[in-house]
């Protein structure tokens, strides 16, 4: 969304917004929701489309719906898993019908009052038309959006709910009390990385019980991923990791 010299603060700041999110769209069973989404997109600011699996972006009944959003579809990143098409990303929405016991969804409003005060890279994930997310997509993601309805067994249409999505985006406003002191947030690799040392650590100490291991390790990296750590606690976090490593390396050499 272009800034002229008349542009309010609200939309400078969701201009910068939208410049920085992207759209994941997870394995999309029906072209014409790929069309839709593009042309939701364009109208609201909105350029990066990452199809992970599912349609091609080029297909006749894409473009028959992307009326004036056809740069989109061009442009548009295919890759194979959902980790590869949030890599480099800060803070990520999960969008759900569906209730989990350890996220607090929130609506789109606040999730992209959010998504606002911190600069990284954002992005906002789509499950496919017929089952959604997975929980285990869910969980590579830092927050949940949820669209409110007035109706307890609300289903919207898949591109329905991106025009929404993408809506609140564009209009975002500055944060309750003006500026805010932007943080930067660990990227995906970086916190990928202390997932995998504390995990590594706390097998290396048996803290891990046999009939408990999976559960407890998706706990933790859950809890990681929904604390959003920047990226100066990302790197005490990976120098603690490599201090009690060492530290357990050379009690080891000592018994010996």
């Amino acid at each position: 969304m272009p800034i002229t010299k008349h542009s309010s603060p609200t939309t400078h700041h969701s201009s910068l917004l939208t410049s920085h999110t992207r759209v994941v769209m997870v394995h999309p069973f029906f072209p014409e929701n790929v069309g839709a989404a593009a042309r939701a997109m364009k109208n609201c600011g909105l350029k990066r489309l990452i199809l992970v699996g599912g349609i091609a972006p080029d297909h006749p009944n894409c473009l028959k719906l992307a009326v004036g959003s056809e740069e989109i579809l061009e442009k548009a990143e295919i890759v194979e898993t959902l980790d590869e098409a949030l890599e480099g990303v800060s803070l990520t929405f999960a969008s759900t019908s569906h209730a989990y016991r350890n996220f607090r969804p929130l609506p789109p409003r606040e999730a992209a009052a959010l998504a606002s005060s911190q600069n990284g890279e954002v992005a906002l994930v789509f499950g496919n038309e017929k089952n959604g997310l997975k929980k285990r997509e869910i969980a590579l993601c830092h927050q949940m959006i949820q669209i409110p309805s007035a109706v307890l067994d609300a289903s919207l249409n898949l591109s329905q709910a991106i025009m929404i999505c993408a809506y609140e985006w564009q209009n975002v406003g500055l944060p309750p009390g003006g500026e805010v002191g932007l943080s930067d947030l660990a990227s995906e690799s970086d916190l990928s990385r202390v997932k995998k040392g504390l995990n590594s650590l706390l097998e290396k100490t048996n803290f891990y019980a046999p009939h408990h291991a999976e559960r407890n390790r998706s706990v933790l990296n859950r809890v990681l991923t929904r604390v959003r750590l920047d990226d100066g606690e990302a790197k005490i976090f990976m120098s603690l990791v490599e201090r009690l490593k060492w530290a357990l390396d050379q009690a080891a050499e000592q018994s010996v």
